[in-house]
C-alpha cells in the first residue's frame, strides 16, 4: 500500500468512520459491537494525514451518503 492511500479496513452501509493510528483498532472493534445490533459501519484507515487521501475520503463518503 502506497504512502498517502486509504485502506477500507472494513466494509458497511450505514455509516463510514475515517480514522487512523492506534484509533484504527478501536474502531474496528466498536464497528463489530455496532454489527451486533444491526448497524453496518465501514472502517477506512487514513494511514497518513499528509498527504491525505482526499479521493478516497470523498469516494467513501459518497457511497454512503
Amino acid at each position: 500500500m502506497p504512502i498517502g492511500k486509504a485502506d477500507v479496513k472494513r466494509h458497511g452501509d450505514d455509516i463510514t468512520v475515517f480514522t487512523y493510528g492506534l484509533c484504527v483498532n478501536y474502531c474496528i472493534q466498536a464497528a463489530d459491537m455496532l454489527e451486533e445490533e444491526g448497524i453496518n459501519v465501514e472502517v477506512v484507515d487514513l494511514r497518513t494525514v499528509y498527504p491525505l487521501d482526499k479521493k478516497t475520503i470523498i469516494e467513501r463518503a459518497k457511497t454512503n451518503w
